[in-house]
């Protein structure tokens, strides 16, 4: 692939905290470029020159030609044995060379990240979910649980109108409410506390959902308590 078409190329890829992100292939792929220290600071390994340049140790980076062509060097292995490697006389053109390095060897093998795009963010969602342990769905959670994984649970509402005191009502909700948490196919995820004996027997008294204010990490926390056999009345949508 050309450079000029993976930059105009918009993709959906996951970032380095597994959100889903929209950006193009270009940048995606340019993340996986080989750098290393150089005598004028981290670079490409692979660069371009197009005149002789000082650096701040006094050294010459030097071309082979003077032309004005666009050269091609690699810093070599450990930076500090630049090599050249091929000349062209439009910039674009020695651009495209080092491009198509990077894609076809420097990202194309990176395993140090996850390098898989989408051309939708329907087709990133839909690899989501195969890869996570939670499917979209309805999951009740004990309060407390959610409180223990940092949520922040206000309950002044309940303490103004029962006109009992901030510690009295978290006591109170505890024993009374259960948080049942919905993820949507879209991955977004909402939450509202509903009456736990009446919802045993039938009766949904509750709030209404509202959303959590992160879905990702709404996730993550729900794989938790699935793995510590905290979930339960799973409802799969």
């Amino acid at each position: 692939m050309k450079k000029k078409e993976a930059e105009n190329k918009v993709i959906f890829v996951f970032n380095h905290n597994g959100k889903i992100e929209k950006t193009t292939l270009y940048d995606h792929a340019i993340e996986s470029r080989d750098e290393t220290t150089s005598p004028v600071g981290v670079m490409g390994r692979l660069h371009i020159r197009h005149e002789d340049i000082s650096c701040r140790y006094n050294l010459r980076n030097r071309v082979n030609n003077d032309k004005g062509f666009f050269e091609v060097w690699t810093w070599g292995v450990n930076g500090n044995n630049p090599k050249f490697i091929e000349e062209f006389e439009k910039e674009e053109d020695a651009e495209e060379f080092i491009w198509e390095k990077i894609y076809s060897y420097d990202f194309a093998q990176d395993d140090q990240r996850d390098t898989s795009w989408f051309e939708t963010i329907e087709e990133a969602q839909e690899i989501k979910w195969e890869r996570s342990a939670i499917k979209p769905g309805i999951y009740s959670v004990n309060v407390n649980d959610l409180i223990d994984l940092g949520w922040n649970i206000e309950n002044d509402d309940v303490a103004n109108a029962m006109g009992i005191t901030i510690e009295e009502a978290n006591e109170y909700v505890e024993k009374t409410y259960h948080a049942e948490i919905t993820i949507n196919k879209d991955t977004t995820t909402l939450w509202r506390l509903v009456n736990t004996a009446k919802k045993l027997n039938g009766i949904d008294e509750g709030g209404d959902n509202e959303i959590t204010g992160d879905d990702d990490q709404t996730l993550k926390d729900l794989e938790s308590l699935t793995d510590m056999g905290k979930i339960w009345n799973v409802r799969i949508l």
